[in-house]
């Protein structure tokens, strides 16, 4: 709907370990900002959720769209490592980088590398701690503010709302005006999220 547009510019998530929830949150942050997605996955779910119309997989060879820069309003989905070249021009051109963070031990070490080397690329990152149950907020969350001073930190915590998100293919937002239940459901959730698109929607 036009009048739930929000003004992201270009959005990258990525971590340079699977399994941190990517592709979940890309496709949150499509559906809240209204926006398309690109990826350079070919096993994307992506498509799942959002509908082959809204999703562009980037071919092994091909580089960033023509006409995409900063303020392109666009989730980039990004899987791999930096040898894939891809990537790095991507964050070093996106208003913002998201580093989706899991809360154990080979999770936090592996985003704490590419966290030293996100630094070589760019200051617009953006710490997203994922699947956070309370116990792991109270640990975590002083431990990355820490480490990464300087970066902003918004906290998502674990929810059912993710799997379904491919099944039920809605946003939160839609989803919680439809259904009085899951306004009820995902409250803490909604806050979050809201929390974090007012912070993509104000840093141009």
């Amino acid at each position: 709907m036009e009048e739930d547009y929000r003004s992201i510019g270009l959005t990258v998530v990525w971590n340079g370990k699977g399994g941190a929830g990517k592709s979940s949150l890309a496709a949150l942050i499509a559906f809240e900002a209204n926006v398309d997605c690109v990826t350079n996955d070919p096993l994307t779910p992506l498509h799942i959720a959002l509908g082959n119309g809204r999703v562009k997989t980037l071919a092994p060879t091909e580089g960033i769209p023509k006409g995409i820069s900063k303020n392109t309003d666009l989730v980039v989905d990004l899987g791999g490592f930096l040898a894939d070249r891809r990537i790095a021009d991507f964050i070093k051109l996106a208003r913002h980088v998201l580093v989706p963070i899991i809360a154990d031990t080979p999770n936090l070490n592996a985003s704490f590398v590419t966290m030293k080397e996100l630094r070589n690329l760019t200051e617009n990152v953006v710490l997203l701690p994922n699947r956070l149950k309370v116990a792991d907020s109270e640990a975590l969350l002083p431990v990355l503010k820490s480490r990464f001073s300087g970066f902003p930190v918004f906290p998502i915590r674990e929810s059912a709302f993710f799997p379904n998100l491919f099944r039920d293919k809605i946003g939160l937002g839609e989803l919680v005006v439809k259904d009085k239940l899951a306004a009820h459901t995902y409250r803490e959730l909604l806050k979050q999220v809201g929390n974090l698109m007012d912070h993509l929607e104000r840093q141009h």
